[in-house]
């Protein structure tokens, strides 16, 4: 039970800290990791961690 909270915990941690589109187009599977991802205005990059955690190459300008 405790792995299970735990993982709930960090899928709730993700989705409130992910923009709703961004999720949908995850979902969607529109991004792989050979591409080239750049997060134009990404201000504290808070979209990227997903891409980073999952070793996609993304940039990230403000």
């Amino acid at each position: 039970m405790e792995n299970a909270n735990q993982t709930s915990k960090i899928i709730q941690d993700w989705l409130n800290e992910t923009d709703i589109y961004l999720i949908d187009q995850i979902l969607k599977n529109r991004f792989h990791p050979e591409m080239k991802i750049l997060d134009a205005g990404c201000g504290d990059g808070r979209n990227l961690n997903y891409f980073l955690y999952n070793n996609y190459n993304v940039y990230g300008v403000d």
